[in-house]
């Protein structure tokens, strides 16, 4: 691997950081445990447990289906499979492929250590790049897919459920200034229902539509206060509904406002007041 010391100086530091944060050490300790295996006892890799205490566990019903009981794999190291992109680890020599398990080092820095299949990251792995963003957890065809954590370069971070490289299901969003969303996901969005806590004590819950509130949902202030509404694309259109447990009339009057024109509509919106600076929170998004 010292074949990319001089491309990825710069980047090395960073990456450094985030390999001890999130455990690489154990990664590098199954690495090793496969090439003595491989290089050693010149025998076929099998499913083994080689759990070194970090969440690293091939002991799983998708690390099972990467490599078959019997399949023979080749062990290669500075591999070239790019330009100036070096890999090590299992190979299928039938289909000249990655398979099993093994690390690629891009020429920035960026790594990916865990499982591949057919080419491509399958499995359980870990993706650090460059600039100190690191994802942990399940893989399909190249792409975030199933659980896992995002860890952004500025302390925020990302645990939940992806689909197709997105956050899509249910997950819990933290930004690095300590606010919260804990809800549903659709292609990187808020979408469906959720929780947004701001650091001062205010949250909203309810409803959301592409990032922005969007439906019914309750407004509670830091000091206890709260108010039943009304949202449509993160505007407030309806306020001081009543209770909770009136909120099940909330869904007609909705209905009725989006049939208004659009003259009407923008007639009807809620402005100002304490709470028009929580109207979008999609403003603590990451780029």
């Amino acid at each position: 691997m010292q074949v990319l010391s001089s491309l990825c100086e710069s980047h090395s530091h960073t990456v450094r950081r985030v390999e001890k944060k999130i455990g690489f050490q154990s990664i590098l300790a199954a690495l090793r445990e496969i090439i003595e295996i491989q290089s050693i006892k010149n025998i076929p890799s099998k499913k083994r447990n080689i759990h070194r205490g970090a969440s690293l566990d091939f002991e799983t019903n998708e690390a099972a289906g990467m490599i078959k009981p019997n399949q023979a794999l080749d062990f290669m190291t500075n591999i070239k499979v790019q330009s100036n992109t070096i890999y090590t680890g299992q190979f299928d020599p039938t289909t000249s492929t990655k398979q099993g398990f093994g690390i690629q080092i891009w020429p920035d820095g960026s790594k990916y250590v865990g499982l591949w299949l057919q080419g491509k990251a399958s499995g359980f792995g870990r993706f650090i790049l460059a600039d100190g963003d690191a994802y942990e957890g399940s893989w399909l065809d190249g792409k975030a897919h199933g659980t896992g954590i995002y860890f952004y370069a500025d302390g925020a971070h990302y645990q939940g459920e992806y689909r197709d490289g997105k956050k899509h299901g249910k997950g819990c969003f933290t930004w690095s200034d300590g606010a919260t969303y804990s809800g549903e996901w659709q292609a990187n969005k808020m979408h469906g229902y959720g929780v947004f806590r701001l650091p001062d004590g205010r949250k909203y819950e309810g409803e959301y539509s592409n990032d922005r509130k969007h439906g019914k949902g309750v407004f509670t202030y830091a000091d206890g206060r709260r108010k039943d509404g009304v949202w449509q694309n993160g505007k407030q259109i309806r306020s001081n509904i009543g209770t909770k447990r009136d909120l099940g009339n909330v869904s007609n009057i909705l209905e009725t406002t989006m049939n208004r024109s659009q003259r009407q509509f923008h007639q009807s919106l809620v402005s100002g007041g304490p709470e028009s600076t929580f109207t979008d929170s999609s403003r603590y998004l990451p780029l």
